[in-house]
């Protein structure tokens, strides 16, 4: 998180062996430790025929 502020990013690209595996945002980050809950999350998987 500090990174995100100091930097002033607003995502960051997560690597392994220098290829990108993913990408991360500070909520994404937040949602992961805890810190902040998603309030449209509710706990089911997305409907992939809607």
């Amino acid at each position: 998180m500090d990174q995100f502020r100091k930097e002033r990013r607003e995502l960051a690209l997560v690597t392994d062996d220098e290829t990108v595996v993913g990408m991360v945002t500070p909520t994404d980050a937040f949602e992961t430790t805890g810190e902040l809950e998603d309030p449209f999350d509710d706990g089911r998987a997305p409907d992939a025929t809607a």
